[in-house]
């Protein structure tokens, strides 16, 4: 719990990402005695590697709003670097993401400066489409890049 309140993320995303790092070994749990409710999580070694440039990455100075708070940002940020465009592509490259989710932070990185929408009126009905700015294509590269640093190929 207190993971989820240090950080201001939702209890499913810290625990997805949890989940993600157990999975890829970058972190373990306590092999100590702890309560089953709360179970303490140990950085490994794999993970302080690349511990400076998540700090780098994560850093408030560097983005505004809530960024990488949400389980879709990333994801959503890496699709756009492959489909700029309209809604529903950009929907379809990214399972099990619900309409919700995906119109609500298309709206939070379009207002943090990370993506832009711009309408296309000569064609009826006017479609919406979606690219990464000059900040957000920045933080794409940057994320790409820690991913490919600590070998995983899927954000």
């Amino acid at each position: 719990m207190t993971l989820v309140h240090d950080c201001g993320a939702t209890h499913r995303g810290v625990q997805l990402s949890l989940d993600f790092l157990i999975a890829q070994g970058f972190v373990d749990r306590n092999p100590g005695y702890g309560h089953p409710l709360r179970p303490e999580i140990i950085l490994n070694e794999r993970l302080l590697v690349i511990e400076s440039n998540l700090v780098d990455l994560f850093s408030p100075k560097q983005w505004k709003g809530e960024v990488g708070k949400n389980v879709w940002d990333f994801a959503l940020l890496q699709s756009l670097t492959e489909y700029n465009g309209r809604y529903t592509e950009i929907r379809d490259s990214l399972p099990g993401i619900t309409d919700r989710a995906l119109s609500q932070r298309l709206k939070a990185l379009e207002s943090d400066g990370l993506v832009w929408r711009s309408i296309t009126a000569n064609v009826r009905p006017p479609r919406p489409t979606y690219s990464l700015s000059e900040s957000g294509t920045m933080l794409a590269g940057r994320i790409e890049r820690l991913v490919k640093e600590v070998g995983h190929t899927e954000v």
